[in-house]
């Protein structure tokens, strides 16, 4: 029932739409668009100023329903279309019957009308029959065909519906006919298939009007058609050869819409004026040609996604989570992917936890070097490169240089329980001496300037630490080293102990050395 509803739907719009642009302007402001049965569009018009020039209709509203003709012409028109730029009409058709002769039919034409080459053909009907076309171009030359078709019984016509030459054949015109004229030869003797053939007839027209069979080789073929037949006219621009030369001439171009194309005419000189693609309407007025919302024609514009309309076109999807080719068929589901809120969710996770790492990184990378400006800055500043020299030329024997990273291993990253005189391991003395070197570094290392101690300072302090180490500890009175230990405990006790000191141990024991 849905399925139903949806068919219905599109029928109607496509009718609505249908509706909408035959009810759209094809017609000059007050001038009829409809003559009968026959829309009159421009350039075509019913009246003064109504029309251009050479494309005035006369509407004949004595009959019911009125008719149109071409001018002031008997030449009846049925249709008349902007898009093929043709126009189907009426004209005689010649027959004969009966052994009558000397029958003929002439039609001519005014431009901007020509015989179309290719919906139309040259056609004999009967048995015994010759008869001949004789015409001219736009340009005065002559033409000149013939067909013949032979049957002498009523077992050798053809059974249709083509002309196979015998009952009936057919046969080509030229492009830019303007006029002709079709007449039976007297050279073939018809007496002998009167019987099933007692009429022969000769006519240009409409190849897809035509049918053969044998009911057309009666009487009864000519006054049921009251020996009209359907003929197809090109029309164009006549008044410039090409679209080049109708382009230069702009106040005398045909074309008046913006969205409208110029094509040259394919049989006879002159251009037509065409909708571009998307629109439809009358490009031979001004705002003529429209926009065609495609998405309502889903019958001549197939979409299975998600249908937008766009000027000149439209553009057809498929749905979020679906994919294929939806101007062609149905769109199918994307298997095996997040949802995309799950991958928006994923994608703004991945990207924060990136930029966290590359911020961190930076600063990382921002400090590091920045304590080893400031560490090359203090060595600087505090004489490291006379120490250096020194140290180089020999002058100074008693200083042995440890890296931080050494530092670091012998004193378990500067752990507190290792301070020397604040809870350290003192029972070695490789330990004492490496823990007293270490004070000495760490203290160098401060970032503050004051709490560092001189060149001379380092030195006197690592000459003392030597004469220790030289100097065995049982050489000092017991009472002198329960001295140093006790103003050792003082300065733990009253100092931050959360990094290391320089041991004074050295400059007391000096002391001591002194008052002896």
């Amino acid at each position: 029932m849905v399925a139903e509803r949806v068919v219905v739907f599109q029928v109607a719009a496509t009718l609505l739409f249908a509706s909408a642009v035959a009810a759209a302007a094809i017609s000059t402001a007050g001038c009829p668009s409809k003559c009968g049965e026959v829309d009159i569009p421009y350039p075509f018009g019913i009246g003064t100023d109504c029309s251009m020039e050479g494309f005035d209709i006369t509407c004949n509203d004595t009959t019911d329903p009125p008719k149109p003709f071409i001018g002031e012409t008997n030449i009846e028109i049925l249709d008349l279309s902007l898009v093929d730029h043709e126009l189907s009409v009426h004209i005689y058709m010649v027959g004969q019957c009966n052994e009558q002769s000397g029958n003929y039919s002439s039609t001519s034409l005014d431009l901007p009308f020509l015989f179309s080459a290719t919906s139309n053909k040259f056609t004999v009907v009967g048995c015994s029959t010759l008869a001949y076309v004789v015409g001219q171009n736009v340009r005065g030359s002559t033409y000149a065909s013939g067909c013949v078709s032979y049957c002498d019984d009523a077992g050798g016509v053809s059974e249709g519906p083509g002309c196979d030459g015998m009952g009936c054949c057919q046969t080509s015109i030229p492009k830019s006919l303007i006029n002709f004229t079709a007449y039976f030869s007297d050279s073939l003797n018809n007496s002998q298939v009167a019987t099933f053939s007692p009429c022969s007839y000769a006519f240009v027209a409409d190849q897809a009007w035509f049918r053969f069979n044998k009911s057309t080789l009666s009487p009864d073929f000519g006054t049921d058609n009251k020996y009209l037949v359907p003929v197809v006219l090109d029309w164009a621009m006549r008044n410039q050869s090409s679209c080049r030369d109708a382009q230069a001439d702009h106040p005398n171009y045909a074309c008046r819409s913006a969205h409208s194309d110029c094509l040259n005419s394919t049989n006879g000189d002159g251009y037509r004026c065409m909708c571009s693609q998307g629109y439809t309407g009358n490009p031979y007025l001004v705002g003529g040609c429209r926009d065609i919302n495609e998405c309502i024609l889903p019958q001549q514009y197939p979409c299975f996604g998600d249908c937008s309309n766009l000027p000149g076109g439209y553009h057809c999807t498929c749905p979020r989570g679906t994919q294929g080719n939806a101007t062609l068929t149905y769109c199918t589901a994307i298997l095996g992917k997040f949802p995309l809120p799950a991958r928006l969710a994923v994608g703004f996770s991945v990207t924060f936890v990136v930029l966290v790492a590359l911020v961190s990184g930076a600063m990382i990378c921002t400090q590091k070097s920045r304590h080893k400006r400031e560490r090359e800055t203090f060595f600087r500043k505090n004489g490291g490169f006379k120490l250096y020299e020194e140290i180089l030329s020999k002058k100074v024997d008693t200083v042995q240089v440890f890296t931080e990273e050494e530092l670091q291993r012998a004193t378990d990253n500067f752990d507190d329980e290792r301070v020397i005189g604040c809870g350290g391991m003192v029972g070695e003395e490789g330990e004492q001496l490496l823990g007293e070197v270490a004070a000495i570094a760490k203290e160098c290392l401060s970032v503050k300037g004051e709490e560092r101690p001189s060149m001379k300072e380092v030195a006197e302090r690592l000459h003392s630490l030597r004469r220790f180490r030289l100097q065995p500890r049982e050489d000092y009175h017991p009472g002198e080293i329960e001295m140093v230990k006790a103003e050792e405990t003082r300065r733990c006790t009253e100092t931050d102990t959360s990094g290391y000191h320089i041991l004074d141990s050295s400059t007391l024991l000096n002391k001591v050395d002194a008052g002896r």
